[in-house]
């Protein structure tokens, strides 16, 4: 079977049970280097052993369905980006199972038996040392233990990855995101963050002050969006990045009051309305403020472009 593209199976329908899987579950969002670790050891693993490596994460996210809170959680990846990342781990199988109310009070021992091992088929786990699935997130290594040998798998618990001395986590990531620290995220992810969306029509502002930009739109409500401010950023339209100064905010010079992702592309001059587009963040340049006048604000963003210029062309990426 190739490893150059999982094939990836929405919910249990048509997905081929095997005994020979090697697998691992989560929801894996931003998969970041602790998943990757864990990837990487599933796919070595199956590989040499003549199975097949098999990844399961849920759709939704388990915390959009089951959150207690107040505040809405934000995911790093959505299924479509997260599918991206995974198609160049070398896994076979991706399996997504839809995670409903119900599913969630499905208890830990059942998931095992009747789905894990009586549906999917697995020969080896592998889980992160902070894992929990089933009701309440109540199974967890023990479980996997105790059931293995009477169920035929073994379980393997890796553990956490560090950068530095921080461990990694995707609460971490989440956390400096929203405080616009995305070189840090890059570090713990690592790959920059990315934002996927569509490139819709403004008001055409930026191109009447000198600075053509692209509006993204991004389509999913829990993406989490970086703290405002302008970053050096690159844009994927097609098969090739463009680098570019990205501005999130409200525009404040024009007494905006929506939330807007503006790109400045440095060359780049083509129309891509209503093109999908992934935009790359690299490194948070300043905070966005409110200008006295036009002729200030286009001062300081052309003083933007040239730091950007000196970014890509000097000792950045």
């Amino acid at each position: 079977m190739s490893h150059s593209s999982p094939v990836i199976f929405h919910g249990l329908d048509g997905f081929p049970f095997s005994p020979n899987h090697y697998l691992t579950l989560g929801a894996f969002d931003g998969l970041h280097l602790g998943h990757r670790q864990i990837v990487d050891q599933v796919v070595t693993a199956a590989r040499s052993n003549h199975g097949e490596s098999v990844l399961i994460t849920f759709d939704p996210h388990p915390q959009e369905v089951i959150q207690k809170g107040p505040d809405p959680f934000f995911l790093l990846s959505t299924l479509p980006e997260k599918i991206q990342v995974l198609k160049h781990t070398g896994l076979d199988k991706i399996l997504v199972l839809p995670f409903t109310r119900d599913f969630s009070e499905l208890p830990p021992e059942a998931f095992i038996k009747n789905i894990l091992v009586g549906r999917v088929g697995m020969r080896k786990i592998w889980i992160g040392y902070d894992h929990g699935f089933g009701r309440d997130r109540s199974g967890g290594i023990d479980l996997l233990k105790q059931l293995g040998p009477e169920c035929g798998f073994t379980v393997e618990q890796v553990g956490a990855h560090e950068v530095g001395s921080v461990v990694v986590s995707s609460t971490k990531i989440r956390e400096a995101i929203r405080h616009g620290q995305v070189e840090l995220a890059t570090e713990m992810l690592g790959y920059p963050y990315t934002v996927s969306g569509i490139v819709s029509r403004g008001e055409g502002i930026g191109r009447k002050i000198g600075f053509p930009t692209a509006n993204i739109f991004v389509e999913h409500p829990r993406k989490l969006i970086p703290h405002g401010g302008v970053y050096h950023v690159e844009l994927l339209i097609g098969t090739d990045w463009h680098r570019g100064v990205c501005n999130i905010g409200q525009r404040p010079t024009f007494d905006g009051q929506e939330l807007r992702i503006e790109v400045h592309l440095l060359q780049f001059q083509s129309d891509i309305y209503g093109m999908p587009v992934c935009l790359r963040f690299h490194r948070r340049l300043r905070e966005e403020k409110k200008f006295p006048s036009v002729d200030e604000l286009i001062r300081q963003i052309t003083k933007d472009v040239e730091e950007a210029n000196i970014f890509w062309n000097g000792s950045g990426w």
